[in-house]
Order: structure tokens, then C-alpha cells, then sequence
């Protein structure tokens, strides 16, 4: 073999260095980055899973309050009802009871629907923040699962590159 000069030997070290330790200096790092994604993926689904359920059952007491608006407002009307039926029977009876019975008629249905309106702006209240809340930790989730598997990709990709190497 001929002789080196010091800038050719220079040289091949600086090769040698790019093709054999310069890949590794980040393995460790890489590999801790791949056993976090792992460890965090399951618990992550695990908590967007229980996340659905709630919402689920959230949804479904929802379903229950409109029932129970549906049901009020069918129990007012039958009140009502009867309350006329009531006015009628006073009415031929006596004039002035046929009066008191009206007005405590106009306030009973008075409060019927400000209860009815009340519980309705209560119940849509409800339902839209927890629609948000689900939507913004659904967003949270998604991005977070989202950033895990591109992590993961990476380090695929990383890992399959530096086994094409060796």
C-alpha cells in the first residue's frame, strides 16, 4: 500500500466516523422515543374508549330529561284540559268563582311554561357543552394519537434505515 498522507487518513476517519458511530449516537435516544409511544398508545385508546362510554351514557340521561319534558309538558295539557273542563261546571254555577278559577288558570299555565321553557334552556344547555366537551377532548385525543403514531412511524422508518445499514 502507498503511503498516506495525513489529509487522506484525515479523510478516511472522517468517512469511517459518517458510516459507522454517527448512526448510533441517536439510537438511544430513538429507542426511548419508540418505548414511550408504546407504553402511552394503549392507555391513550384506553381513555378515548371510556371517554365514548361516557358520552354514551351522558347522551343517554339526556334522552331521559327530554322524556321526562315530553311527559310534563302531556301532564300540563291534561291539566289544562281538565282545569277547563272545571271552569265550564263553575261557570254555570257561579259567575264570580267562574272568574277566580281563570285567573288561577292563567298563572298555573304561566309557571307551566316558564318551568317548561326553564327546563328546556337547561336541558339544550346541557347537551351543548357536553357535545363541546366531547368534541374538544375527541380533538385532544385524536391530535395526541395522531402525534404518536407519526412518532412511531418515524422511529420505524429510523429503525428500518439503520437495519438497511448493518
Amino acid at each position: 500500500m502507498a503511503e498516506m498522507t495525513f489529509g487522506e487518513a484525515l479523510d478516511q476517519i472522517r468517512v469511517f466516523h459518517a458510516r459507522f458511530v454517527k448512526p448510533f449516537e441517536k439510537l438511544e435516544q430513538v429507542m426511548a422515543v419508540a418505548t414511550d409511544v408504546r407504553a402511552r398508545l394503549p392507555a391513550a385508546q384506553r381513555d378515548l374508549d371510556e371517554l365514548g362510554r361516557s358520552i354514551a351514557s351522558q347522551t343517554a340521561a339526556l334522552a331521559a330529561l327530554d322524556l321526562t319534558v315530553v311527559q310534563a309538558k302531556k301532564d300540563a295539557d291534561e291539566q289544562e284540559a281538565a282545569a277547563r273542563a272545571r271552569q265550564t261546571e263553575a261557570a254555570r254555577a257561579e259567575t264570580q268563582a267562574a272568574q277566580k278559577l281563570r285567573a288561577m288558570e292563567e298563572s298555573s299555565n304561566e309557571r307551566a311554561r316558564e318551568l317548561y321553557t326553564a327546563i328546556t334552556a337547561e336541558a339544550d344547555r346541557k347537551k351543548s357543552a357536553l357535545e363541546h366537551d366531547y368534541h374538544d377532548r375527541k380533538k385532544e385525543w385524536d391530535a395526541t394519537i395522531a402525534g404518536l403514531v407519526a412518532k412511531k412511524n418515524e422511529l420505524d422508518t429510523a429503525i428500518a434505515a439503520l437495519k438497511a445499514k448493518f
